[in-house]
């Protein structure tokens, strides 16, 4: 877009904010999809194994050196974006000191990160987990 190269693209969230600030680019469709719940479209998550010490976000705040966490990747708005600000920041959280290993997936592979014990905890979105509920229900209880 920058270069004039490309005149329109189909960006996720983070993408998009990148390509108004770097390259002028203007959002004139957002799409979403009906979750049947308030408010449309989807949320990021933190997710973990149903059978998980993990049941709520103090468990892992209080808990600076115990899990291993899989982060999503640095372009992923629910991924990565917002967990990094509303988990992390907003409790003073340095996620390279907090967790003893951090490894950085997409959405999927954090799904199965979880799922196979890999890590302790993952960011996800509710798009994806549905999804890969559908495609694989036996791994996702």
């Amino acid at each position: 877009m920058r270069f004039n190269r490309v005149q329109v693209a189909w960006f996720g969230n983070a993408s998009a904010i990148q390509a108004v600030d770097r390259a002028n680019g203007e959002v004139f469709i957002q799409s979403t999809y009906s979750t049947g719940r308030e408010g449309n479209g989807y949320y990021s998550v933190l997710i973990v194994h149903r059978d998980s010490p993990i049941h709520n976000l103090d468990d892992i705040i209080h808990n600076p050196g115990r899990y291993t966490f899989g982060n999503g990747d640095p372009n992923s708005t629910s991924g990565f974006l917002i967990p990094s600000y509303y988990a992390w920041a907003m409790h003073n959280i340095d996620v390279r000191r907090h967790f003893t290993r951090i490894v950085t997936g997409n959405h999927e592979a954090n799904l199965l990160a979880v799922a196979a014990r890999q890590v302790d905890l993952a960011t996800n979105n509710t798009e994806d987990m549905e999804r890969f509920e559908r495609a694989r229900p036996q791994r996702f209880a």
